[in-house]
């Protein structure tokens, strides 16, 4: 099932926005993105951001997280649409 979504259609995406809508769909909150992909996704409305997380690293390096997720009724398309995938 994972090669299969590494390589699922999404019409009108581009190939670096179906890798981050996979990543989110399947539970990754932060998937590596560029800017114009995340941009473009959210103008969207195919996903939208939570609340960050602080991170801490070897106690002294610390990051500000950035999360996203998709909302229900999209989550629910993509779980279809990757059902119908996996069947062919």
């Amino acid at each position: 099932m994972t090669d299969k979504l590494k390589t699922a259609a999404h019409p009108g995406r581009t190939a670096a926005q179906r890798r981050v809508l996979n990543a989110i769909g399947t539970g990754n909150l932060s998937p590596l993105m560029a800017n114009a992909t995340r941009e473009a996704l959210l103008r969207d409305g195919l996903i939208v951001e939570l609340p960050s997380r602080d991170e801490q690293f070897s106690g002294a390096l610390r990051m500000t997280v950035r999360q996203f997720d998709m909302p229900i009724a999209v989550h629910m398309a993509w779980c279809s649409a990757m059902e119908a995938e996996c069947e062919e």
